[in-house]
């Protein structure tokens, strides 16, 4: 008999993706996950994703399949459940499947791509993530994105920061601020000009002493 399985609707199921463990001992097979990943019930694909996330480093094998539903599924649940449980497999090569991901129509799964960088510490996203930080429509993709600069210590991603202390919601400027911190050792509160006026006399500095490359 295959192990019970508790079915929810797509937003329920989710939501404990997110916030609460599967019990060990209840999940199926890599193999059957896999089948189901591919099937055509959007909760059966979602349950899927879920579990082989949960799998650890048992499902490595998965990640190929993760990433192809990742690009391609239209369930935008789906999407975001994929990149949440590629990201905690852990494959070293999918940071080029979440750089792609920061492209997708939905906002949760850009925010999903943006902390899975984070999480795999890729500061060569860096660029990338400030790209997404100064344009995303989405308040909660561009708190995403200041917390993982900071993550990330991109050094060379100063402007970015600066310029989303000027944003309109005010926790992706709290974020901002404190990557900033993290980034540069200094707490110089929560006004842009004051970090412009730093930074302005911290290049000229370093621009007069070729013994210390410069951030860009």
């Amino acid at each position: 008999m295959p192990p019970f399985r508790i079915r929810l609707p797509l937003s329920l199921a989710f939501a404990a993706f997110l916030s609460l463990p599967f019990a060990a001992g209840c999940a199926s097979s890599v193999e059957d996950l896999l089948q189901d990943l591919e099937g055509e019930d959007p909760d059966d694909r979602l349950d899927a994703a879920v579990e082989l996330g949960e799998s650890g480093p048992e499902a490595a094998g998965a990640a190929k399949a993760l990433t192809d539903r990742m690009a391609r599924d239209p369930n935008p649940l789906v999407r975001a459940a994929c990149a949440r449980a590629l990201a905690r497999i852990g494959p070293k090569d999918a940071a080029e499947a979440f750089v792609r991901a920061l492209d997708d129509k939905d906002p949760l799964v850009r925010e999903e791509a943006v902390l899975a960088l984070g999480r795999a510490r890729k500061a060569d996203a860096a660029e990338a993530v400030a790209s997404l930080l100064a344009k995303d429509p989405s308040a909660e993709v561009r708190r995403a994105c200041a917390r993982v600069l900071g993550s990330l210590e991109a050094a060379g991603r100063v402007e970015a920061l600066i310029e989303a202390l000027s944003d309109r919601d005010a926790a992706v400027r709290f974020h901002a601020q404190a990557s900033l911190q993290r980034i540069t050792c200094r707490d110089l509160g929560p006004a842009p000009e004051d970090w412009q006026a730093w930074w302005k006399e911290f290049r000229t500095r370093m621009e007069a002493s070729p013994r210390y490359p410069l951030p860009r």
